[in-house]
C-alpha cells in the first residue's frame, strides 16, 4: 500500500486567489531523485488557491501500471478543503503539466473530475520513468523538474440525496473508427462468427455474426475482456454495424453485466441468399463504426 508523506523539496510554488484569471500552480523539485529513490511513498505540494476552493498536487513518483508493471512519474489534483454538504459535489475541468524545460515537449492531461466520495478519481497525468529520465527530453534537467495545473473552472453541484446516481461524462474530444471484417463462406452454417480485436477509443471490440438464427441474420458489437471494467462503470457508446446494405445502430453502455449489444433480427435469412446469390458471392463486408462518448458511473 502506498505511504504519504509531504516533502519539503519544493522550491517554487505559486497559487491563485478567488478572481485570478489565470488560476495557474506551478510546483518545482530540485533533488526528485531522493524521491524516486523512497519507493511508493507520496509526496504533496503546499496547497494553493483557485476557483474559489483549496488544491493541492499529489506525486507518486514511482508508481505501476497494473496493465504492464512499467514505472511511471505520475500526478493528481487533490481537493483540500470541501466544506459542501454530503449531498453535493464539487465539479472541476483543469489541465495537469509535467513541464519539459528544455524542448518545450510538456507532457500534458485535461478533463473533467467530479470530487466526490461517491465517485472514482480518473483523471491523472502520468509518464515512463524511461522517458522521464531520458537526458535527450527536459523533464528532468539536473535532477530538477516542475510540475503544474491549471484549473479552468470549478463548481458546486447538487446531488440526489437518495436513490441511484447515474453520472455521464462525456469526453470533450470524440472521434469515430470504422473497422471492416471481410467475413468468408458466409453461407456455410455456424453458430457464431467472431472477428478480429480492433481498437476503438481506448478499448478493444470484436464483432459477433450470427447466421441463421430462427431464420434471420444477427450481428452484435462485443466489448472485449469487460471484467476489466471497474464496478459500477459503464462506457456510453454510439455505434453501427452494416451488412448487405442493412444497418444496426444505436447509443448503449457497455458494461460488465452488458458487454455486447446489437440484433437478432438484422435482415431475414431468405433476403441474405438472395443478396449473395446476386451478389454472386458467398462473402461480404461487415462494418462497424463505434465512438465512444464517455463513461458512466453508478453510485
Amino acid at each position: 500500500m502506498n505511504k504519504e508523506t509531504r516533502t519539503s523539496l519544493d522550491l517554487k510554488a505559486g497559487g491563485s486567489n478567488k478572481g485570478d484569471t489565470s488560476n495557474l500552480f506551478k510546483w518545482m523539485i530540485d533533488g526528485f531523485s531522493i524521491l524516486h529513490n523512497q519507493s511508493f511513498i507520496m509526496s504533496y505540494s503546499g496547497n494553493f488557491k483557485a476557483c474559489g476552493f483549496t488544491w493541492r498536487l499529489q506525486l507518486d513518483p514511482n508508481t505501476t501500471a497494473e496493465e504492464n508493471l512499467n514505472r511511471y512519474v505520475s500526478l493528481r489534483l487533490i481537493l483540500v478543503d470541501n466544506d459542501t454538504s454530503p449531498n453535493s459535489v464539487v465539479k472541476a475541468n483543469y489541465k495537469l503539466v509535467i513541464y519539459d524545460q528544455l524542448l518545450g515537449k510538456h507532457v500534458e492531461k485535461e478533463g473533467e473530475q467530479w470530487f466526490h466520495e461517491r465517485f472514482p478519481y480518473r483523471l491523472y497525468c502520468k509518464v515512463s520513468w524511461l522517458e522521464f529520465n531520458n537526458p535527450n527530453h527536459g523533464l528532468l534537467v539536473n535532477d530538477c523538474c516542475i510540475f503544474g495545473v491549471q484549473v479552468h473552472d470549478a463548481c458546486v453541484l447538487k446531488l440526489v440525496p437518495d436513490g441511484v446516481l447515474e453520472l455521464w461524462t462525456i469526453k470533450k474530444d470524440t472521434s469515430s473508427t470504422v473497422y471492416n471484417w471481410e467475413f468468408k463462406d458466409f453461407l456455410t452454417p455456424y453458430v457464431n462468427v467472431v472477428s478480429y480485436i480492433f481498437d476503438a477509443g481506448n478499448y478493444k471490440w470484436y464483432i459477433v455474426v450470427r447466421p441463421n438464427v430462427a431464420n434471420f441474420l444477427g450481428v452484435s458489437l462485443v466489448l472485449d475482456k469487460p471484467s476489466a471494467l471497474p464496478p459500477k462503470t459503464g462506457i456510453l457508446v454510439d455505434f453501427s454495424l452494416t451488412t448487405l446494405g442493412q444497418k444496426c445502430s444505436g447509443r448503449r453502455q457497455y458494461s460488465r453485466e452488458h458487454p455486447s449489444w446489437g440484433t437478432d433480427k438484422l435482415m431475414e435469412w431468405k433476403e441474405v441468399i438472395r443478396e449473395l446469390r446476386h451478389r454472386c458471392c458467398c462473402s461480404c463486408t461487415v462494418e462497424a463504426s463505434v465512438t465512444v462518448l464517455g463513461v458512466v458511473n453508478i453510485s
